[in-house]
């Protein structure tokens, strides 16, 4: 799980804001583009919340926030560090759980 948690995030990141945003940013412009980049991330990671849907609107933050980094840097590299230290932080949670 924790190398799971700890490598799927550069393929989400190069998939979502590396490739999708790219191609919808120039298409739609950046509100439209960080909006649908962000509700597909969160629906993608929506059999992660078994249940409990608060949590969804808070993976939908996250996407919102990563994809903002990329809008904001023209990068991923503060996107995927920013998700690599999320993650962390879950796994922590879930060990010290």
């Amino acid at each position: 799980v924790t190398v799971l948690a700890l490598t799927v995030p550069v393929a989400e990141e190069i998939y979502y804001r590396g490739f999708l945003f790219p191609i919808l940013h120039r298409k739609w412009g950046s509100p439209a583009s960080v909006l649908v980049v962000s509700i597909w991330f969160a629906a993608i990671h929506g059999f992660q919340v078994a249940g409990d849907w608060i949590a969804l609107p808070v993976i939908f933050g996250m996407g919102w926030i990563l994809t903002l980094q990329r809008l904001r840097t023209g990068g991923l590299t503060a996107p995927l560090l920013t998700h690599l230290v999320y993650n962390g932080v879950m796994i922590g949670c879930a060990w010290i759980a």
